[in-house]
């Protein structure tokens, strides 16, 4: 998980292009079971701009990830520019997921 809070004068547009780079790069990763990126929709005052979620199948999936050499490409062409701060998070959930309010009635 990570989120980044950009710099005045990304647009929209701008973050849409990241998110799709970063769709179109997670469709080739193995040990990938689920990938979501996207802007924040704007409901609530102070949230970041932008997040990554992402459930990897081990840790040396989530590592190829991140040492990905397309993957560090974008970083290193869209961070510097776009981020004014990021915060990142990963964590291991003993394979447990919680289902949604829908799924469960």
């Amino acid at each position: 998980m990570v989120t980044f809070t950009f710099r005045p004068g990304v647009t929209s547009a701008d973050a849409f292009a990241l998110a799709e780079e970063l769709r179109e790069l997670a469709e080739t990763l193995p040990g990938l079971r689920s990938y979501a990126c996207g802007p924040d929709l704007g409901r609530r005052e102070g949230n970041a701009d932008f997040a990554v979620a992402a459930i990897f199948d081990t840790e040396n999936a989530l590592l190829n990830y991140l040492n990905h050499p397309e993957h560090k490409d974008i970083i290193a062409r869209h961070v510097p520019v776009m981020v004014a701060d990021r915060h990142g998070v990963q964590f291991a959930d003993g394979g447990r997921t919680i289902e949604s309010t829908e799924e469960r009635t």
